[in-house]
């Protein structure tokens, strides 16, 4: 499995963008195994591997539009911060499944 960070512009959230309807398309697509959503405009996937970056970033421009979003290859290995126990549990447990 691959992880990736979409970090949406905290606008998409405030302008009357559909929330619930982008994130029933992101998290019940073909292809994503699992994901995370603990941050207000932040969405971690773990998809298979044969996706990349531009295959996720091109699926989620067609549901965000013209929206400001950014996708990144995310490090399931390395990463820190302040969290709520549930996100890291989330974290810790899908390690196993990630390849860099």
């Amino acid at each position: 499995m691959r992880a990736y960070l979409i970090v949406m512009h905290p606008g998409a959230l405030l302008d009357g963008f559909d929330q619930e309807a982008f994130h029933k398309k992101l998290t019940t697509v073909q292809g994503v195994v699992s994901w995370w959503h603990y941050l207000p405009n932040v969405y971690i996937i773990l998809v298979a591997d044969d996706v990349n970056a531009s295959g996720v970033s091109d699926y989620v421009q067609t549901i965000i539009g013209t929206k400001h979003f950014l996708v990144t290859r995310f490090n399931l290995w390395d990463h820190n911060g302040w969290l709520p126990q549930a996100a890291w549990d989330w974290l810790n447990e899908n390690k196993e499944k990630y390849r860099m």
